[in-house]
């Protein structure tokens, strides 16, 4: 099997779609099974995934059918009582690669889907796993229960232990901050500590969301700013707003005036630009977190500024408010689809002592100033 990526010619329903994942056949041919799934799943499912999400489908779904190749298998194999299905076996397959147990269920997830689909649609007479019931943990609000039923799970994946994300203390954030001499970069570093954006919605903020605070009435703390996927890259194409800092704001409305002027050369929409007028691409920034941690002594990365936000938001909030709408708040900040993606923050809540939460909006604001 051989993965391609559509050109600008490949247009289903008349529409051109560059980038697309394509599997081909040891003969040249489109594998059609695999290419019904990949255009159901990321091209007409309402999820709207993006195009990291196309290329973890694509990896997914090269390496399942590589090991199939290496072990003569087939994917539509007949089940054999007593004996490990396709897809356990590709679970050893990927264990021996070796890759850790996260990337493991990342590929395991795409696959089961796979059969899932090819079983809706009668490719397959049976699921090479079973499907067992699982119910999310509740978390305590002023509202009721969730009295959803359980929904059935594809009962493959290792089990993980719970994954507590790193973050940054204040003075390691600041720290990080100062270590930047390009103004542009601080304030990109700035907006994803101080509003947990993901590094996708960083290179694609529109500049025409930067408003002068001042001129808001009311001169509210945080400004509230609606992210729109019809402006800029979201996940899953999900609009939600974000809360902006009053210093945060003030700061980017100053480069808006200033700054940017003299890099927006070309016609890109984004806020930040390179010097040639060209918004960053997300790998970039990647690199240049990493060549600048030397004061922090520990990598950064645009997830580690992410966890940093999240963790100290919800750990201040839960001195005000109980930790269920603490997790809501958090949540809806981060665009995550489900709390119990949020709930790995919880962790943190017992950890960190509220005097430190407490300290943390403060210390990042006297601190940021000191660095003007």
């Amino acid at each position: 099997m051989k993965l391609i990526w559509s050109t600008e010619d490949f247009k289903p329903a008349g529409f051109p779609i560059e980038g697309f994942p394509i599997l081909l056949e040891a003969s040249g041919a489109i594998n059609p099974v695999v290419h019904a799934f990949l255009v159901g799943e990321l091209l007409q499912s309402a999820r709207r995934p993006s195009r990291a999400t196309w290329a973890n489908y694509a990896f997914a779904l090269t390496r399942f059918f590589t090991f199939l190749e290496e072990s003569s298998r087939s994917w539509n194999e007949r089940l054999i009582p007593g004996a490990p299905s396709v897809v356990a076996d590709f679970r050893s397959y990927l264990l021996s690669a070796p890759l850790k147990r996260s990337s493991v269920n990342a590929n395991l997830d795409v696959i089961a889907r796979f059969f899932q689909h090819s079983y809706e649609r009668g490719e397959i007479v049976h699921l090479p796993f079973a499907m067992r019931e699982s119910r999310s943990r509740d978390v305590g609000t002023h509202s009721k229960r969730s009295t959803r039923a359980p929904a059935p799970r594809p009962d493959v994946k290792l089990r993980a232990s719970k994954h507590i994300p790193k973050i940054l203390s204040a003075s390691e954030v600041i720290a990080f901050l100062r270590g930047f001499k390009n103004e542009t970069l601080r304030l990109m570093a700035r907006l994803q500590v101080e509003t947990g954006i993901r590094v996708e919605e960083l290179t694609t903020f529109p500049c025409s969301y930067v408003v002068d605070p001042d001129s808001i009435a009311g001169r509210p703390s945080f400004i509230v700013v609606r992210l729109s996927p019809a402006d800029m890259a979201t996940k899953g194409a999900v609009e939600r707003t974000i809360h902006v800092p009053r210093s945060l704001m003030s700061s980017l409305w100053l480069y808006v005036l200033t700054q940017r002027p003299s890099r927006a050369l070309g016609s890109s929409a984004a806020l930040f630009v390179t010097q040639r007028g060209q918004p960053y691409k997300t790998r970039s920034v990647w690199k240049l977190y990493r060549e600048n941690d030397g004061l922090v002594g520990r990598d950064v990365n645009p997830h580690l500024l992410r966890h940093t936000y999240a963790t100290h938001t919800l750990v201040a909030l839960t001195k005000h408010i109980n930790a269920g709408n603490a997790l809501l708040y958090v949540r809806d900040r981060l665009g995550h689809a489900s709390i119990r993606t949020t709930e790995i923050y919880l962790h943190y809540v017992d950890d960190m002592t509220i005097s430190v939460a407490a300290r943390y909006q403060s210390e990042i604001s006297q601190l940021i100033s000191d660095l003007k």
